[in-house]
């Protein structure tokens, strides 16, 4: 049972390191994509017949790629601080349980005179204290993990939206617009 328990678990990392690698392809593919976007369109502006015409109704899509590729690079740096506070977490609670299981060795003292118990009750008095402390730790830690997590998943499909709507933007002037893209010769 232990072993199929801790297979269980070999699995679940590997997993899990999987989706991670996954995630931070994605997230470099679409900054790349994005940037990679701006310059081609700027290639292409600076060599049409109006240079300036061309770039000008290509300025929303510069916008929105280059927000693209800031909400990709800001994914990088939320991961990494949601990680830190899972790290914190784990710690604490870590922490936390070998506190508790070192006060339920420690027997309470019960007295007639309460200060005899209260001074014979003091060690374990403060490892309760500190277990609290180690509780609310894990929980704001995991709160921040929670936060952090949920940010940079908004900021990977702000990213991954901003990519599409600017690569949309040309074919939008193109197909819609009367003026197109690049100018017409009067």
């Amino acid at each position: 049972m232990e072993n199929d328990l801790e297979a269980a678990k070999e699995r679940l990392a590997k997993i899990e390191d999987e989706v991670a690698a996954l995630s931070v392809q994605f997230v470099a593919w679409l900054a790349i994509a994005s940037v990679g976007g701006t310059v081609s369109l700027a290639s292409l502006g600076t060599q049409s017949p109006d240079p300036d015409f061309t770039l000008f109704r290509l300025i929303p899509r510069f916008i929105l790629f280059l927000t693209g590729a800031a909400f990709a690079a800001s994914v990088l740096l939320l991961n990494a601080r949601s990680k830190t506070a899972y790290a914190h977490h784990v710690a604490a609670s870590i922490n936390r349980n070998t506190v508790n299981a070192a006060i339920s060795k420690t027997p309470e003292i019960f007295s007639d005179p309460q200060r005899i118990a209260d001074e014979a009750n003091k060690p374990r008095n403060q490892l309760i204290a500190q277990s609290h402390l180690f509780h609310k730790t894990a929980e704001r830690s995991w709160k921040n993990h929670t936060w952090l997590n949920f940010l940079s998943t908004a900021s990977t499909i702000t990213s991954g939206v901003c990519f599409v709507l600017g690569f949309l933007w040309p074919i939008f002037l193109i197909a819609f617009s009367d003026q197109g893209l690049i100018p017409n010769k009067p």
